[in-house]
């Protein structure tokens, strides 16, 4: 019998799965970790994964909170991860434009409503 011979091209895209699973697996668990981060630091926790539509598109809020009476997107970054420009031009125009907040995660008192909202990163 000769040796195994492997698909080189498999090999990469399994490893490339792999390698997407455990991101998927670190980034929930840092987003769980921000949440309870941002609750003993005293913000009030309004709504997790809240979409919102700004004039660009939509998108998805991690954490929306409420600091110091002010509402704020919370973006958590993991292992080196960071925001591209589709997503600071998003963050931007929701800060500067407004969003209007919608979906089945969105806060009741706050679904529909278009609302201008800063954005602020964890890592």
């Amino acid at each position: 019998m000769g040796e195994p011979t492997y698909n080189t091209s498999k090999l990469k895209k399994a490893k490339k799965r792999a390698q997407l699973k455990k991101n998927r697996e670190d980034g929930l668990r840092r987003e769980i970790e921000v949440k309870q981060e941002l609750i003993d630091e005293g913000a009030e926790m309004l709504g997790s994964q809240v979409s919102v539509k700004t004039k660009h598109t939509r998108l998805v809020i991690e954490h929306l909170v409420k600091d110091k009476g002010k509402l704020k997107a919370i973006e958590v970054k993991n292992g080196g991860a960071v925001r591209n420009k589709m997503q600071i031009l998003k963050d931007n125009s929701m800060a500067k434009e407004g969003a209007k907040i919608i979906g089945k995660n969105a806060p009741e008192n706050l679904n529909g409503k278009t609302i201008k909202i800063n954005t602020g990163v964890r890592h």
